[in-house]
């Protein structure tokens, strides 16, 4: 592994970690919704599926952007879910 791929794992794993903390913040305290841990933290899923498939991607999909913005759809997906059990 060289500093490149370090840098990019730690900007992905920078990138999920807010977007996480981001939906159980919102979940918790703005919209008081009791939910399912596992629905909080479901935006990891998307960093476990980073490590295991990324350099098998070609290089146009497979930057630190794209799987960022996955990874905010999910976050975004997880609120929808979270508001439709709770309201």
């Amino acid at each position: 592994m060289d500093l490149e791929d370090a840098w990019t794992d730690t900007l992905v794993a920078t990138g999920v970690a807010a977007t996480t903390i981001v939906v159980t913040v919102l979940l918790v305290f703005v919209f008081a919704v009791d939910t399912n841990p596992l629905l909080r933290l479901s935006p990891l899923g998307i960093y476990f599926v980073y490590l295991f498939t990324h350099r098998r991607l070609p290089e146009g999909v497979d930057t630190p952007r794209n799987w960022i913005a996955l990874t905010a759809l999910v976050g975004i997906g997880v609120l929808l879910v979270a508001a439709g059990l709770g309201g």
